[in-house]
């Protein structure tokens, strides 16, 4: 293993969108719901009056989503409470990644002790060498593709730089498929449900987590709430991802609400996010609190583990 390499970051320059209906159902009708300006881009958020799904009007282009995540942005962009992207900076969240990471590993044993585990969009490959030190046989896809690199050369396990969209799985080939954050930025979830359904072995699990907009927080929030980003394609009711899961061949073992790892500092970036607050980061520092390690019980994210029927 490499000691600390840090990533080669691709220069972001400008994203394009385009203009699509819901990626779930194929309907062009809804209704304008929310709408946000992150970084510079005005994001539209649309309710599909079809299957309700809330879906992003303007979803960036194929290129721009691959150029977005290798940057450094998207994952380091350097400074909390700032208009980000996204992370201001992912790997040096690499303490508190890991402690959830084993907890989720140990939620997944007690329904697939071993075997071969697939993690998409494993970023630094926290999770992944988590699973790995618990006995599994893993590997990752990741689009980003300086933290493809990074994952592979700092944990020495093989991850494939790529969209799980666009990558081929072979049939019946995993006893577990884990997929943290993955599920709203798809552009064609189900299809992606679909080759989940066919890659895992008989009876294997499929581990992800995931939020809805028929949430309290998203009614209370509106267009403040955190989880409208950028790289968002849509974000389903609870009932219809439910369904869709029955639909698709899944069997829910368990459902329960995500309690991740934080800093303090992290939890703070969210909070202002949310208030415009900006004084809490300058607050949280002088008090010499924003690396503490604290445990939030997340208020609209869940974590599922469900098995291939």
């Amino acid at each position: 293993m490499a000691t600390n390499p840090q990533p080669d970051w691709q220069s972001l320059g400008r994203l394009d969108f385009l203009e699509r209906g819901c990626p779930v159902c194929r309907s062009t009708g809804g209704l304008p719901r929310d709408t946000r300006t992150i970084a510079g881009y005005e994001m539209h958020f649309w309710l599909c009056d079809a299957c309700d799904c809330l879906f992003t009007r303007n979803p960036l282009t194929e290129a721009s989503r691959e150029q977005l995540y290798g940057s450094q942005d998207f994952f380091a962009a350097g400074e909390p409470g700032a208009d980000n992207i996204d992370y201001y900076d992912y790997i040096g969240g690499e303490r508190y990644l890991r402690m959830t990471a084993r907890g989720r590993v140990t939620r997944i044993r007690r329904y697939q002790p071993a075997g071969k585990l697939l993690e998409v969009a494993c970023a630094a490959g926290f999770f992944l060498v988590e699973a790995k030190t618990a006995g599994f046989d893993v590997q990752g896809i990741e689009m980003s593709r300086p933290m493809a690199a990074y994952a592979a050369d700092r944990w020495g396990v093989p991850v494939t730089a790529g969209s799980i969209e666009r990558e081929a799985l072979a049939a019946e080939a995993f006893d577990v498929i884990a997929s943290w954050g993955v599920l709203t930025i798809l552009q064609d979830p189900i299809a992606v449900m679909r080759k989940f359904h066919c890659a895992l072995k008989p009876g294997g699990i499929w581990a992800f987590n995931t939020y809805y907009h028929d949430s309290l927080w998203h009614r209370l929030l509106g267009s403040r709430w955190q989880h409208l980003g950028v790289a968002v394609s849509q974000v389903f009711s609870r009932q219809q991802l439910l369904e869709l899961l029955r639909r698709e061949g899944f069997q829910l073992l368990a459902r329960r609400r995500d309690r991740p790892h934080t800093d303090v500092l992290k939890f703070v970036d969210h909070l202002v996010m949310v208030t415009g607050w900006k004084s809490l980061i300058s607050l949280v520092r002088h008090l010499r609190l924003d690396d503490r390690i604290v445990r939030i019980p997340a208020p609209d994210n869940y974590e599922y583990i469900c098995c291939k029927v």
